[in-house]
């Protein structure tokens, strides 16, 4: 019964934490707290459901017409809430570090793309053939 509380309070706290660690800069465990908060508030999301399924199992129709449109606007804020902190956590974070963000984090950006590739190919053909003229 309580357990989309329980999913609730974790995220909150991964999620504030997530933001303390980037305004310090500790970037040590920035990705696990965004994917451990991101995961709770699905959690809770699901646990809601589980709720109202619970409901309609027991045909207490009263208790759903009473308990799903707060809850519906509730879920709705508490999902944006926690997506916008996650991500002036990473704003935050790279903002402070000049890196691109999450997905890059540690490592050095280099393009997979082969345009440089065929650029120096072609920078290398047009020398041999200036060259041997």
């Amino acid at each position: 019964m309580l357990l989309w509380l329980t999913f609730l309070i974790v995220a909150v706290l991964l999620a504030v934490t997530n933001l303390v660690m980037s305004v310090i800069g500790r970037p040590r465990l920035r990705n696990w707290l965004t994917i451990g908060s991101l995961s709770f508030t699905a959690f809770e999301a699901w646990a809601q459901y589980n709720l109202v399924s619970s409901y309609v199992t027991r045909f207490d129709y009263v208790t759903i017409s009473q308990t799903v449109p707060l809850m519906n606007s509730m879920l709705i804020i508490f999902i944006l809430i926690m997506v916008l902190l996650n991500i002036l956590a990473n704003l935050l974070y790279k903002s402070r570090s000049g890196k691109i963000g999450m997905a890059f984090e540690g490592r050095e950006y280099r393009s997979r793309s082969t345009d440089v590739v065929v650029e120096k190919k072609a920078d290398d053909k047009a020398k041999e053939t200036s060259e041997n003229k």
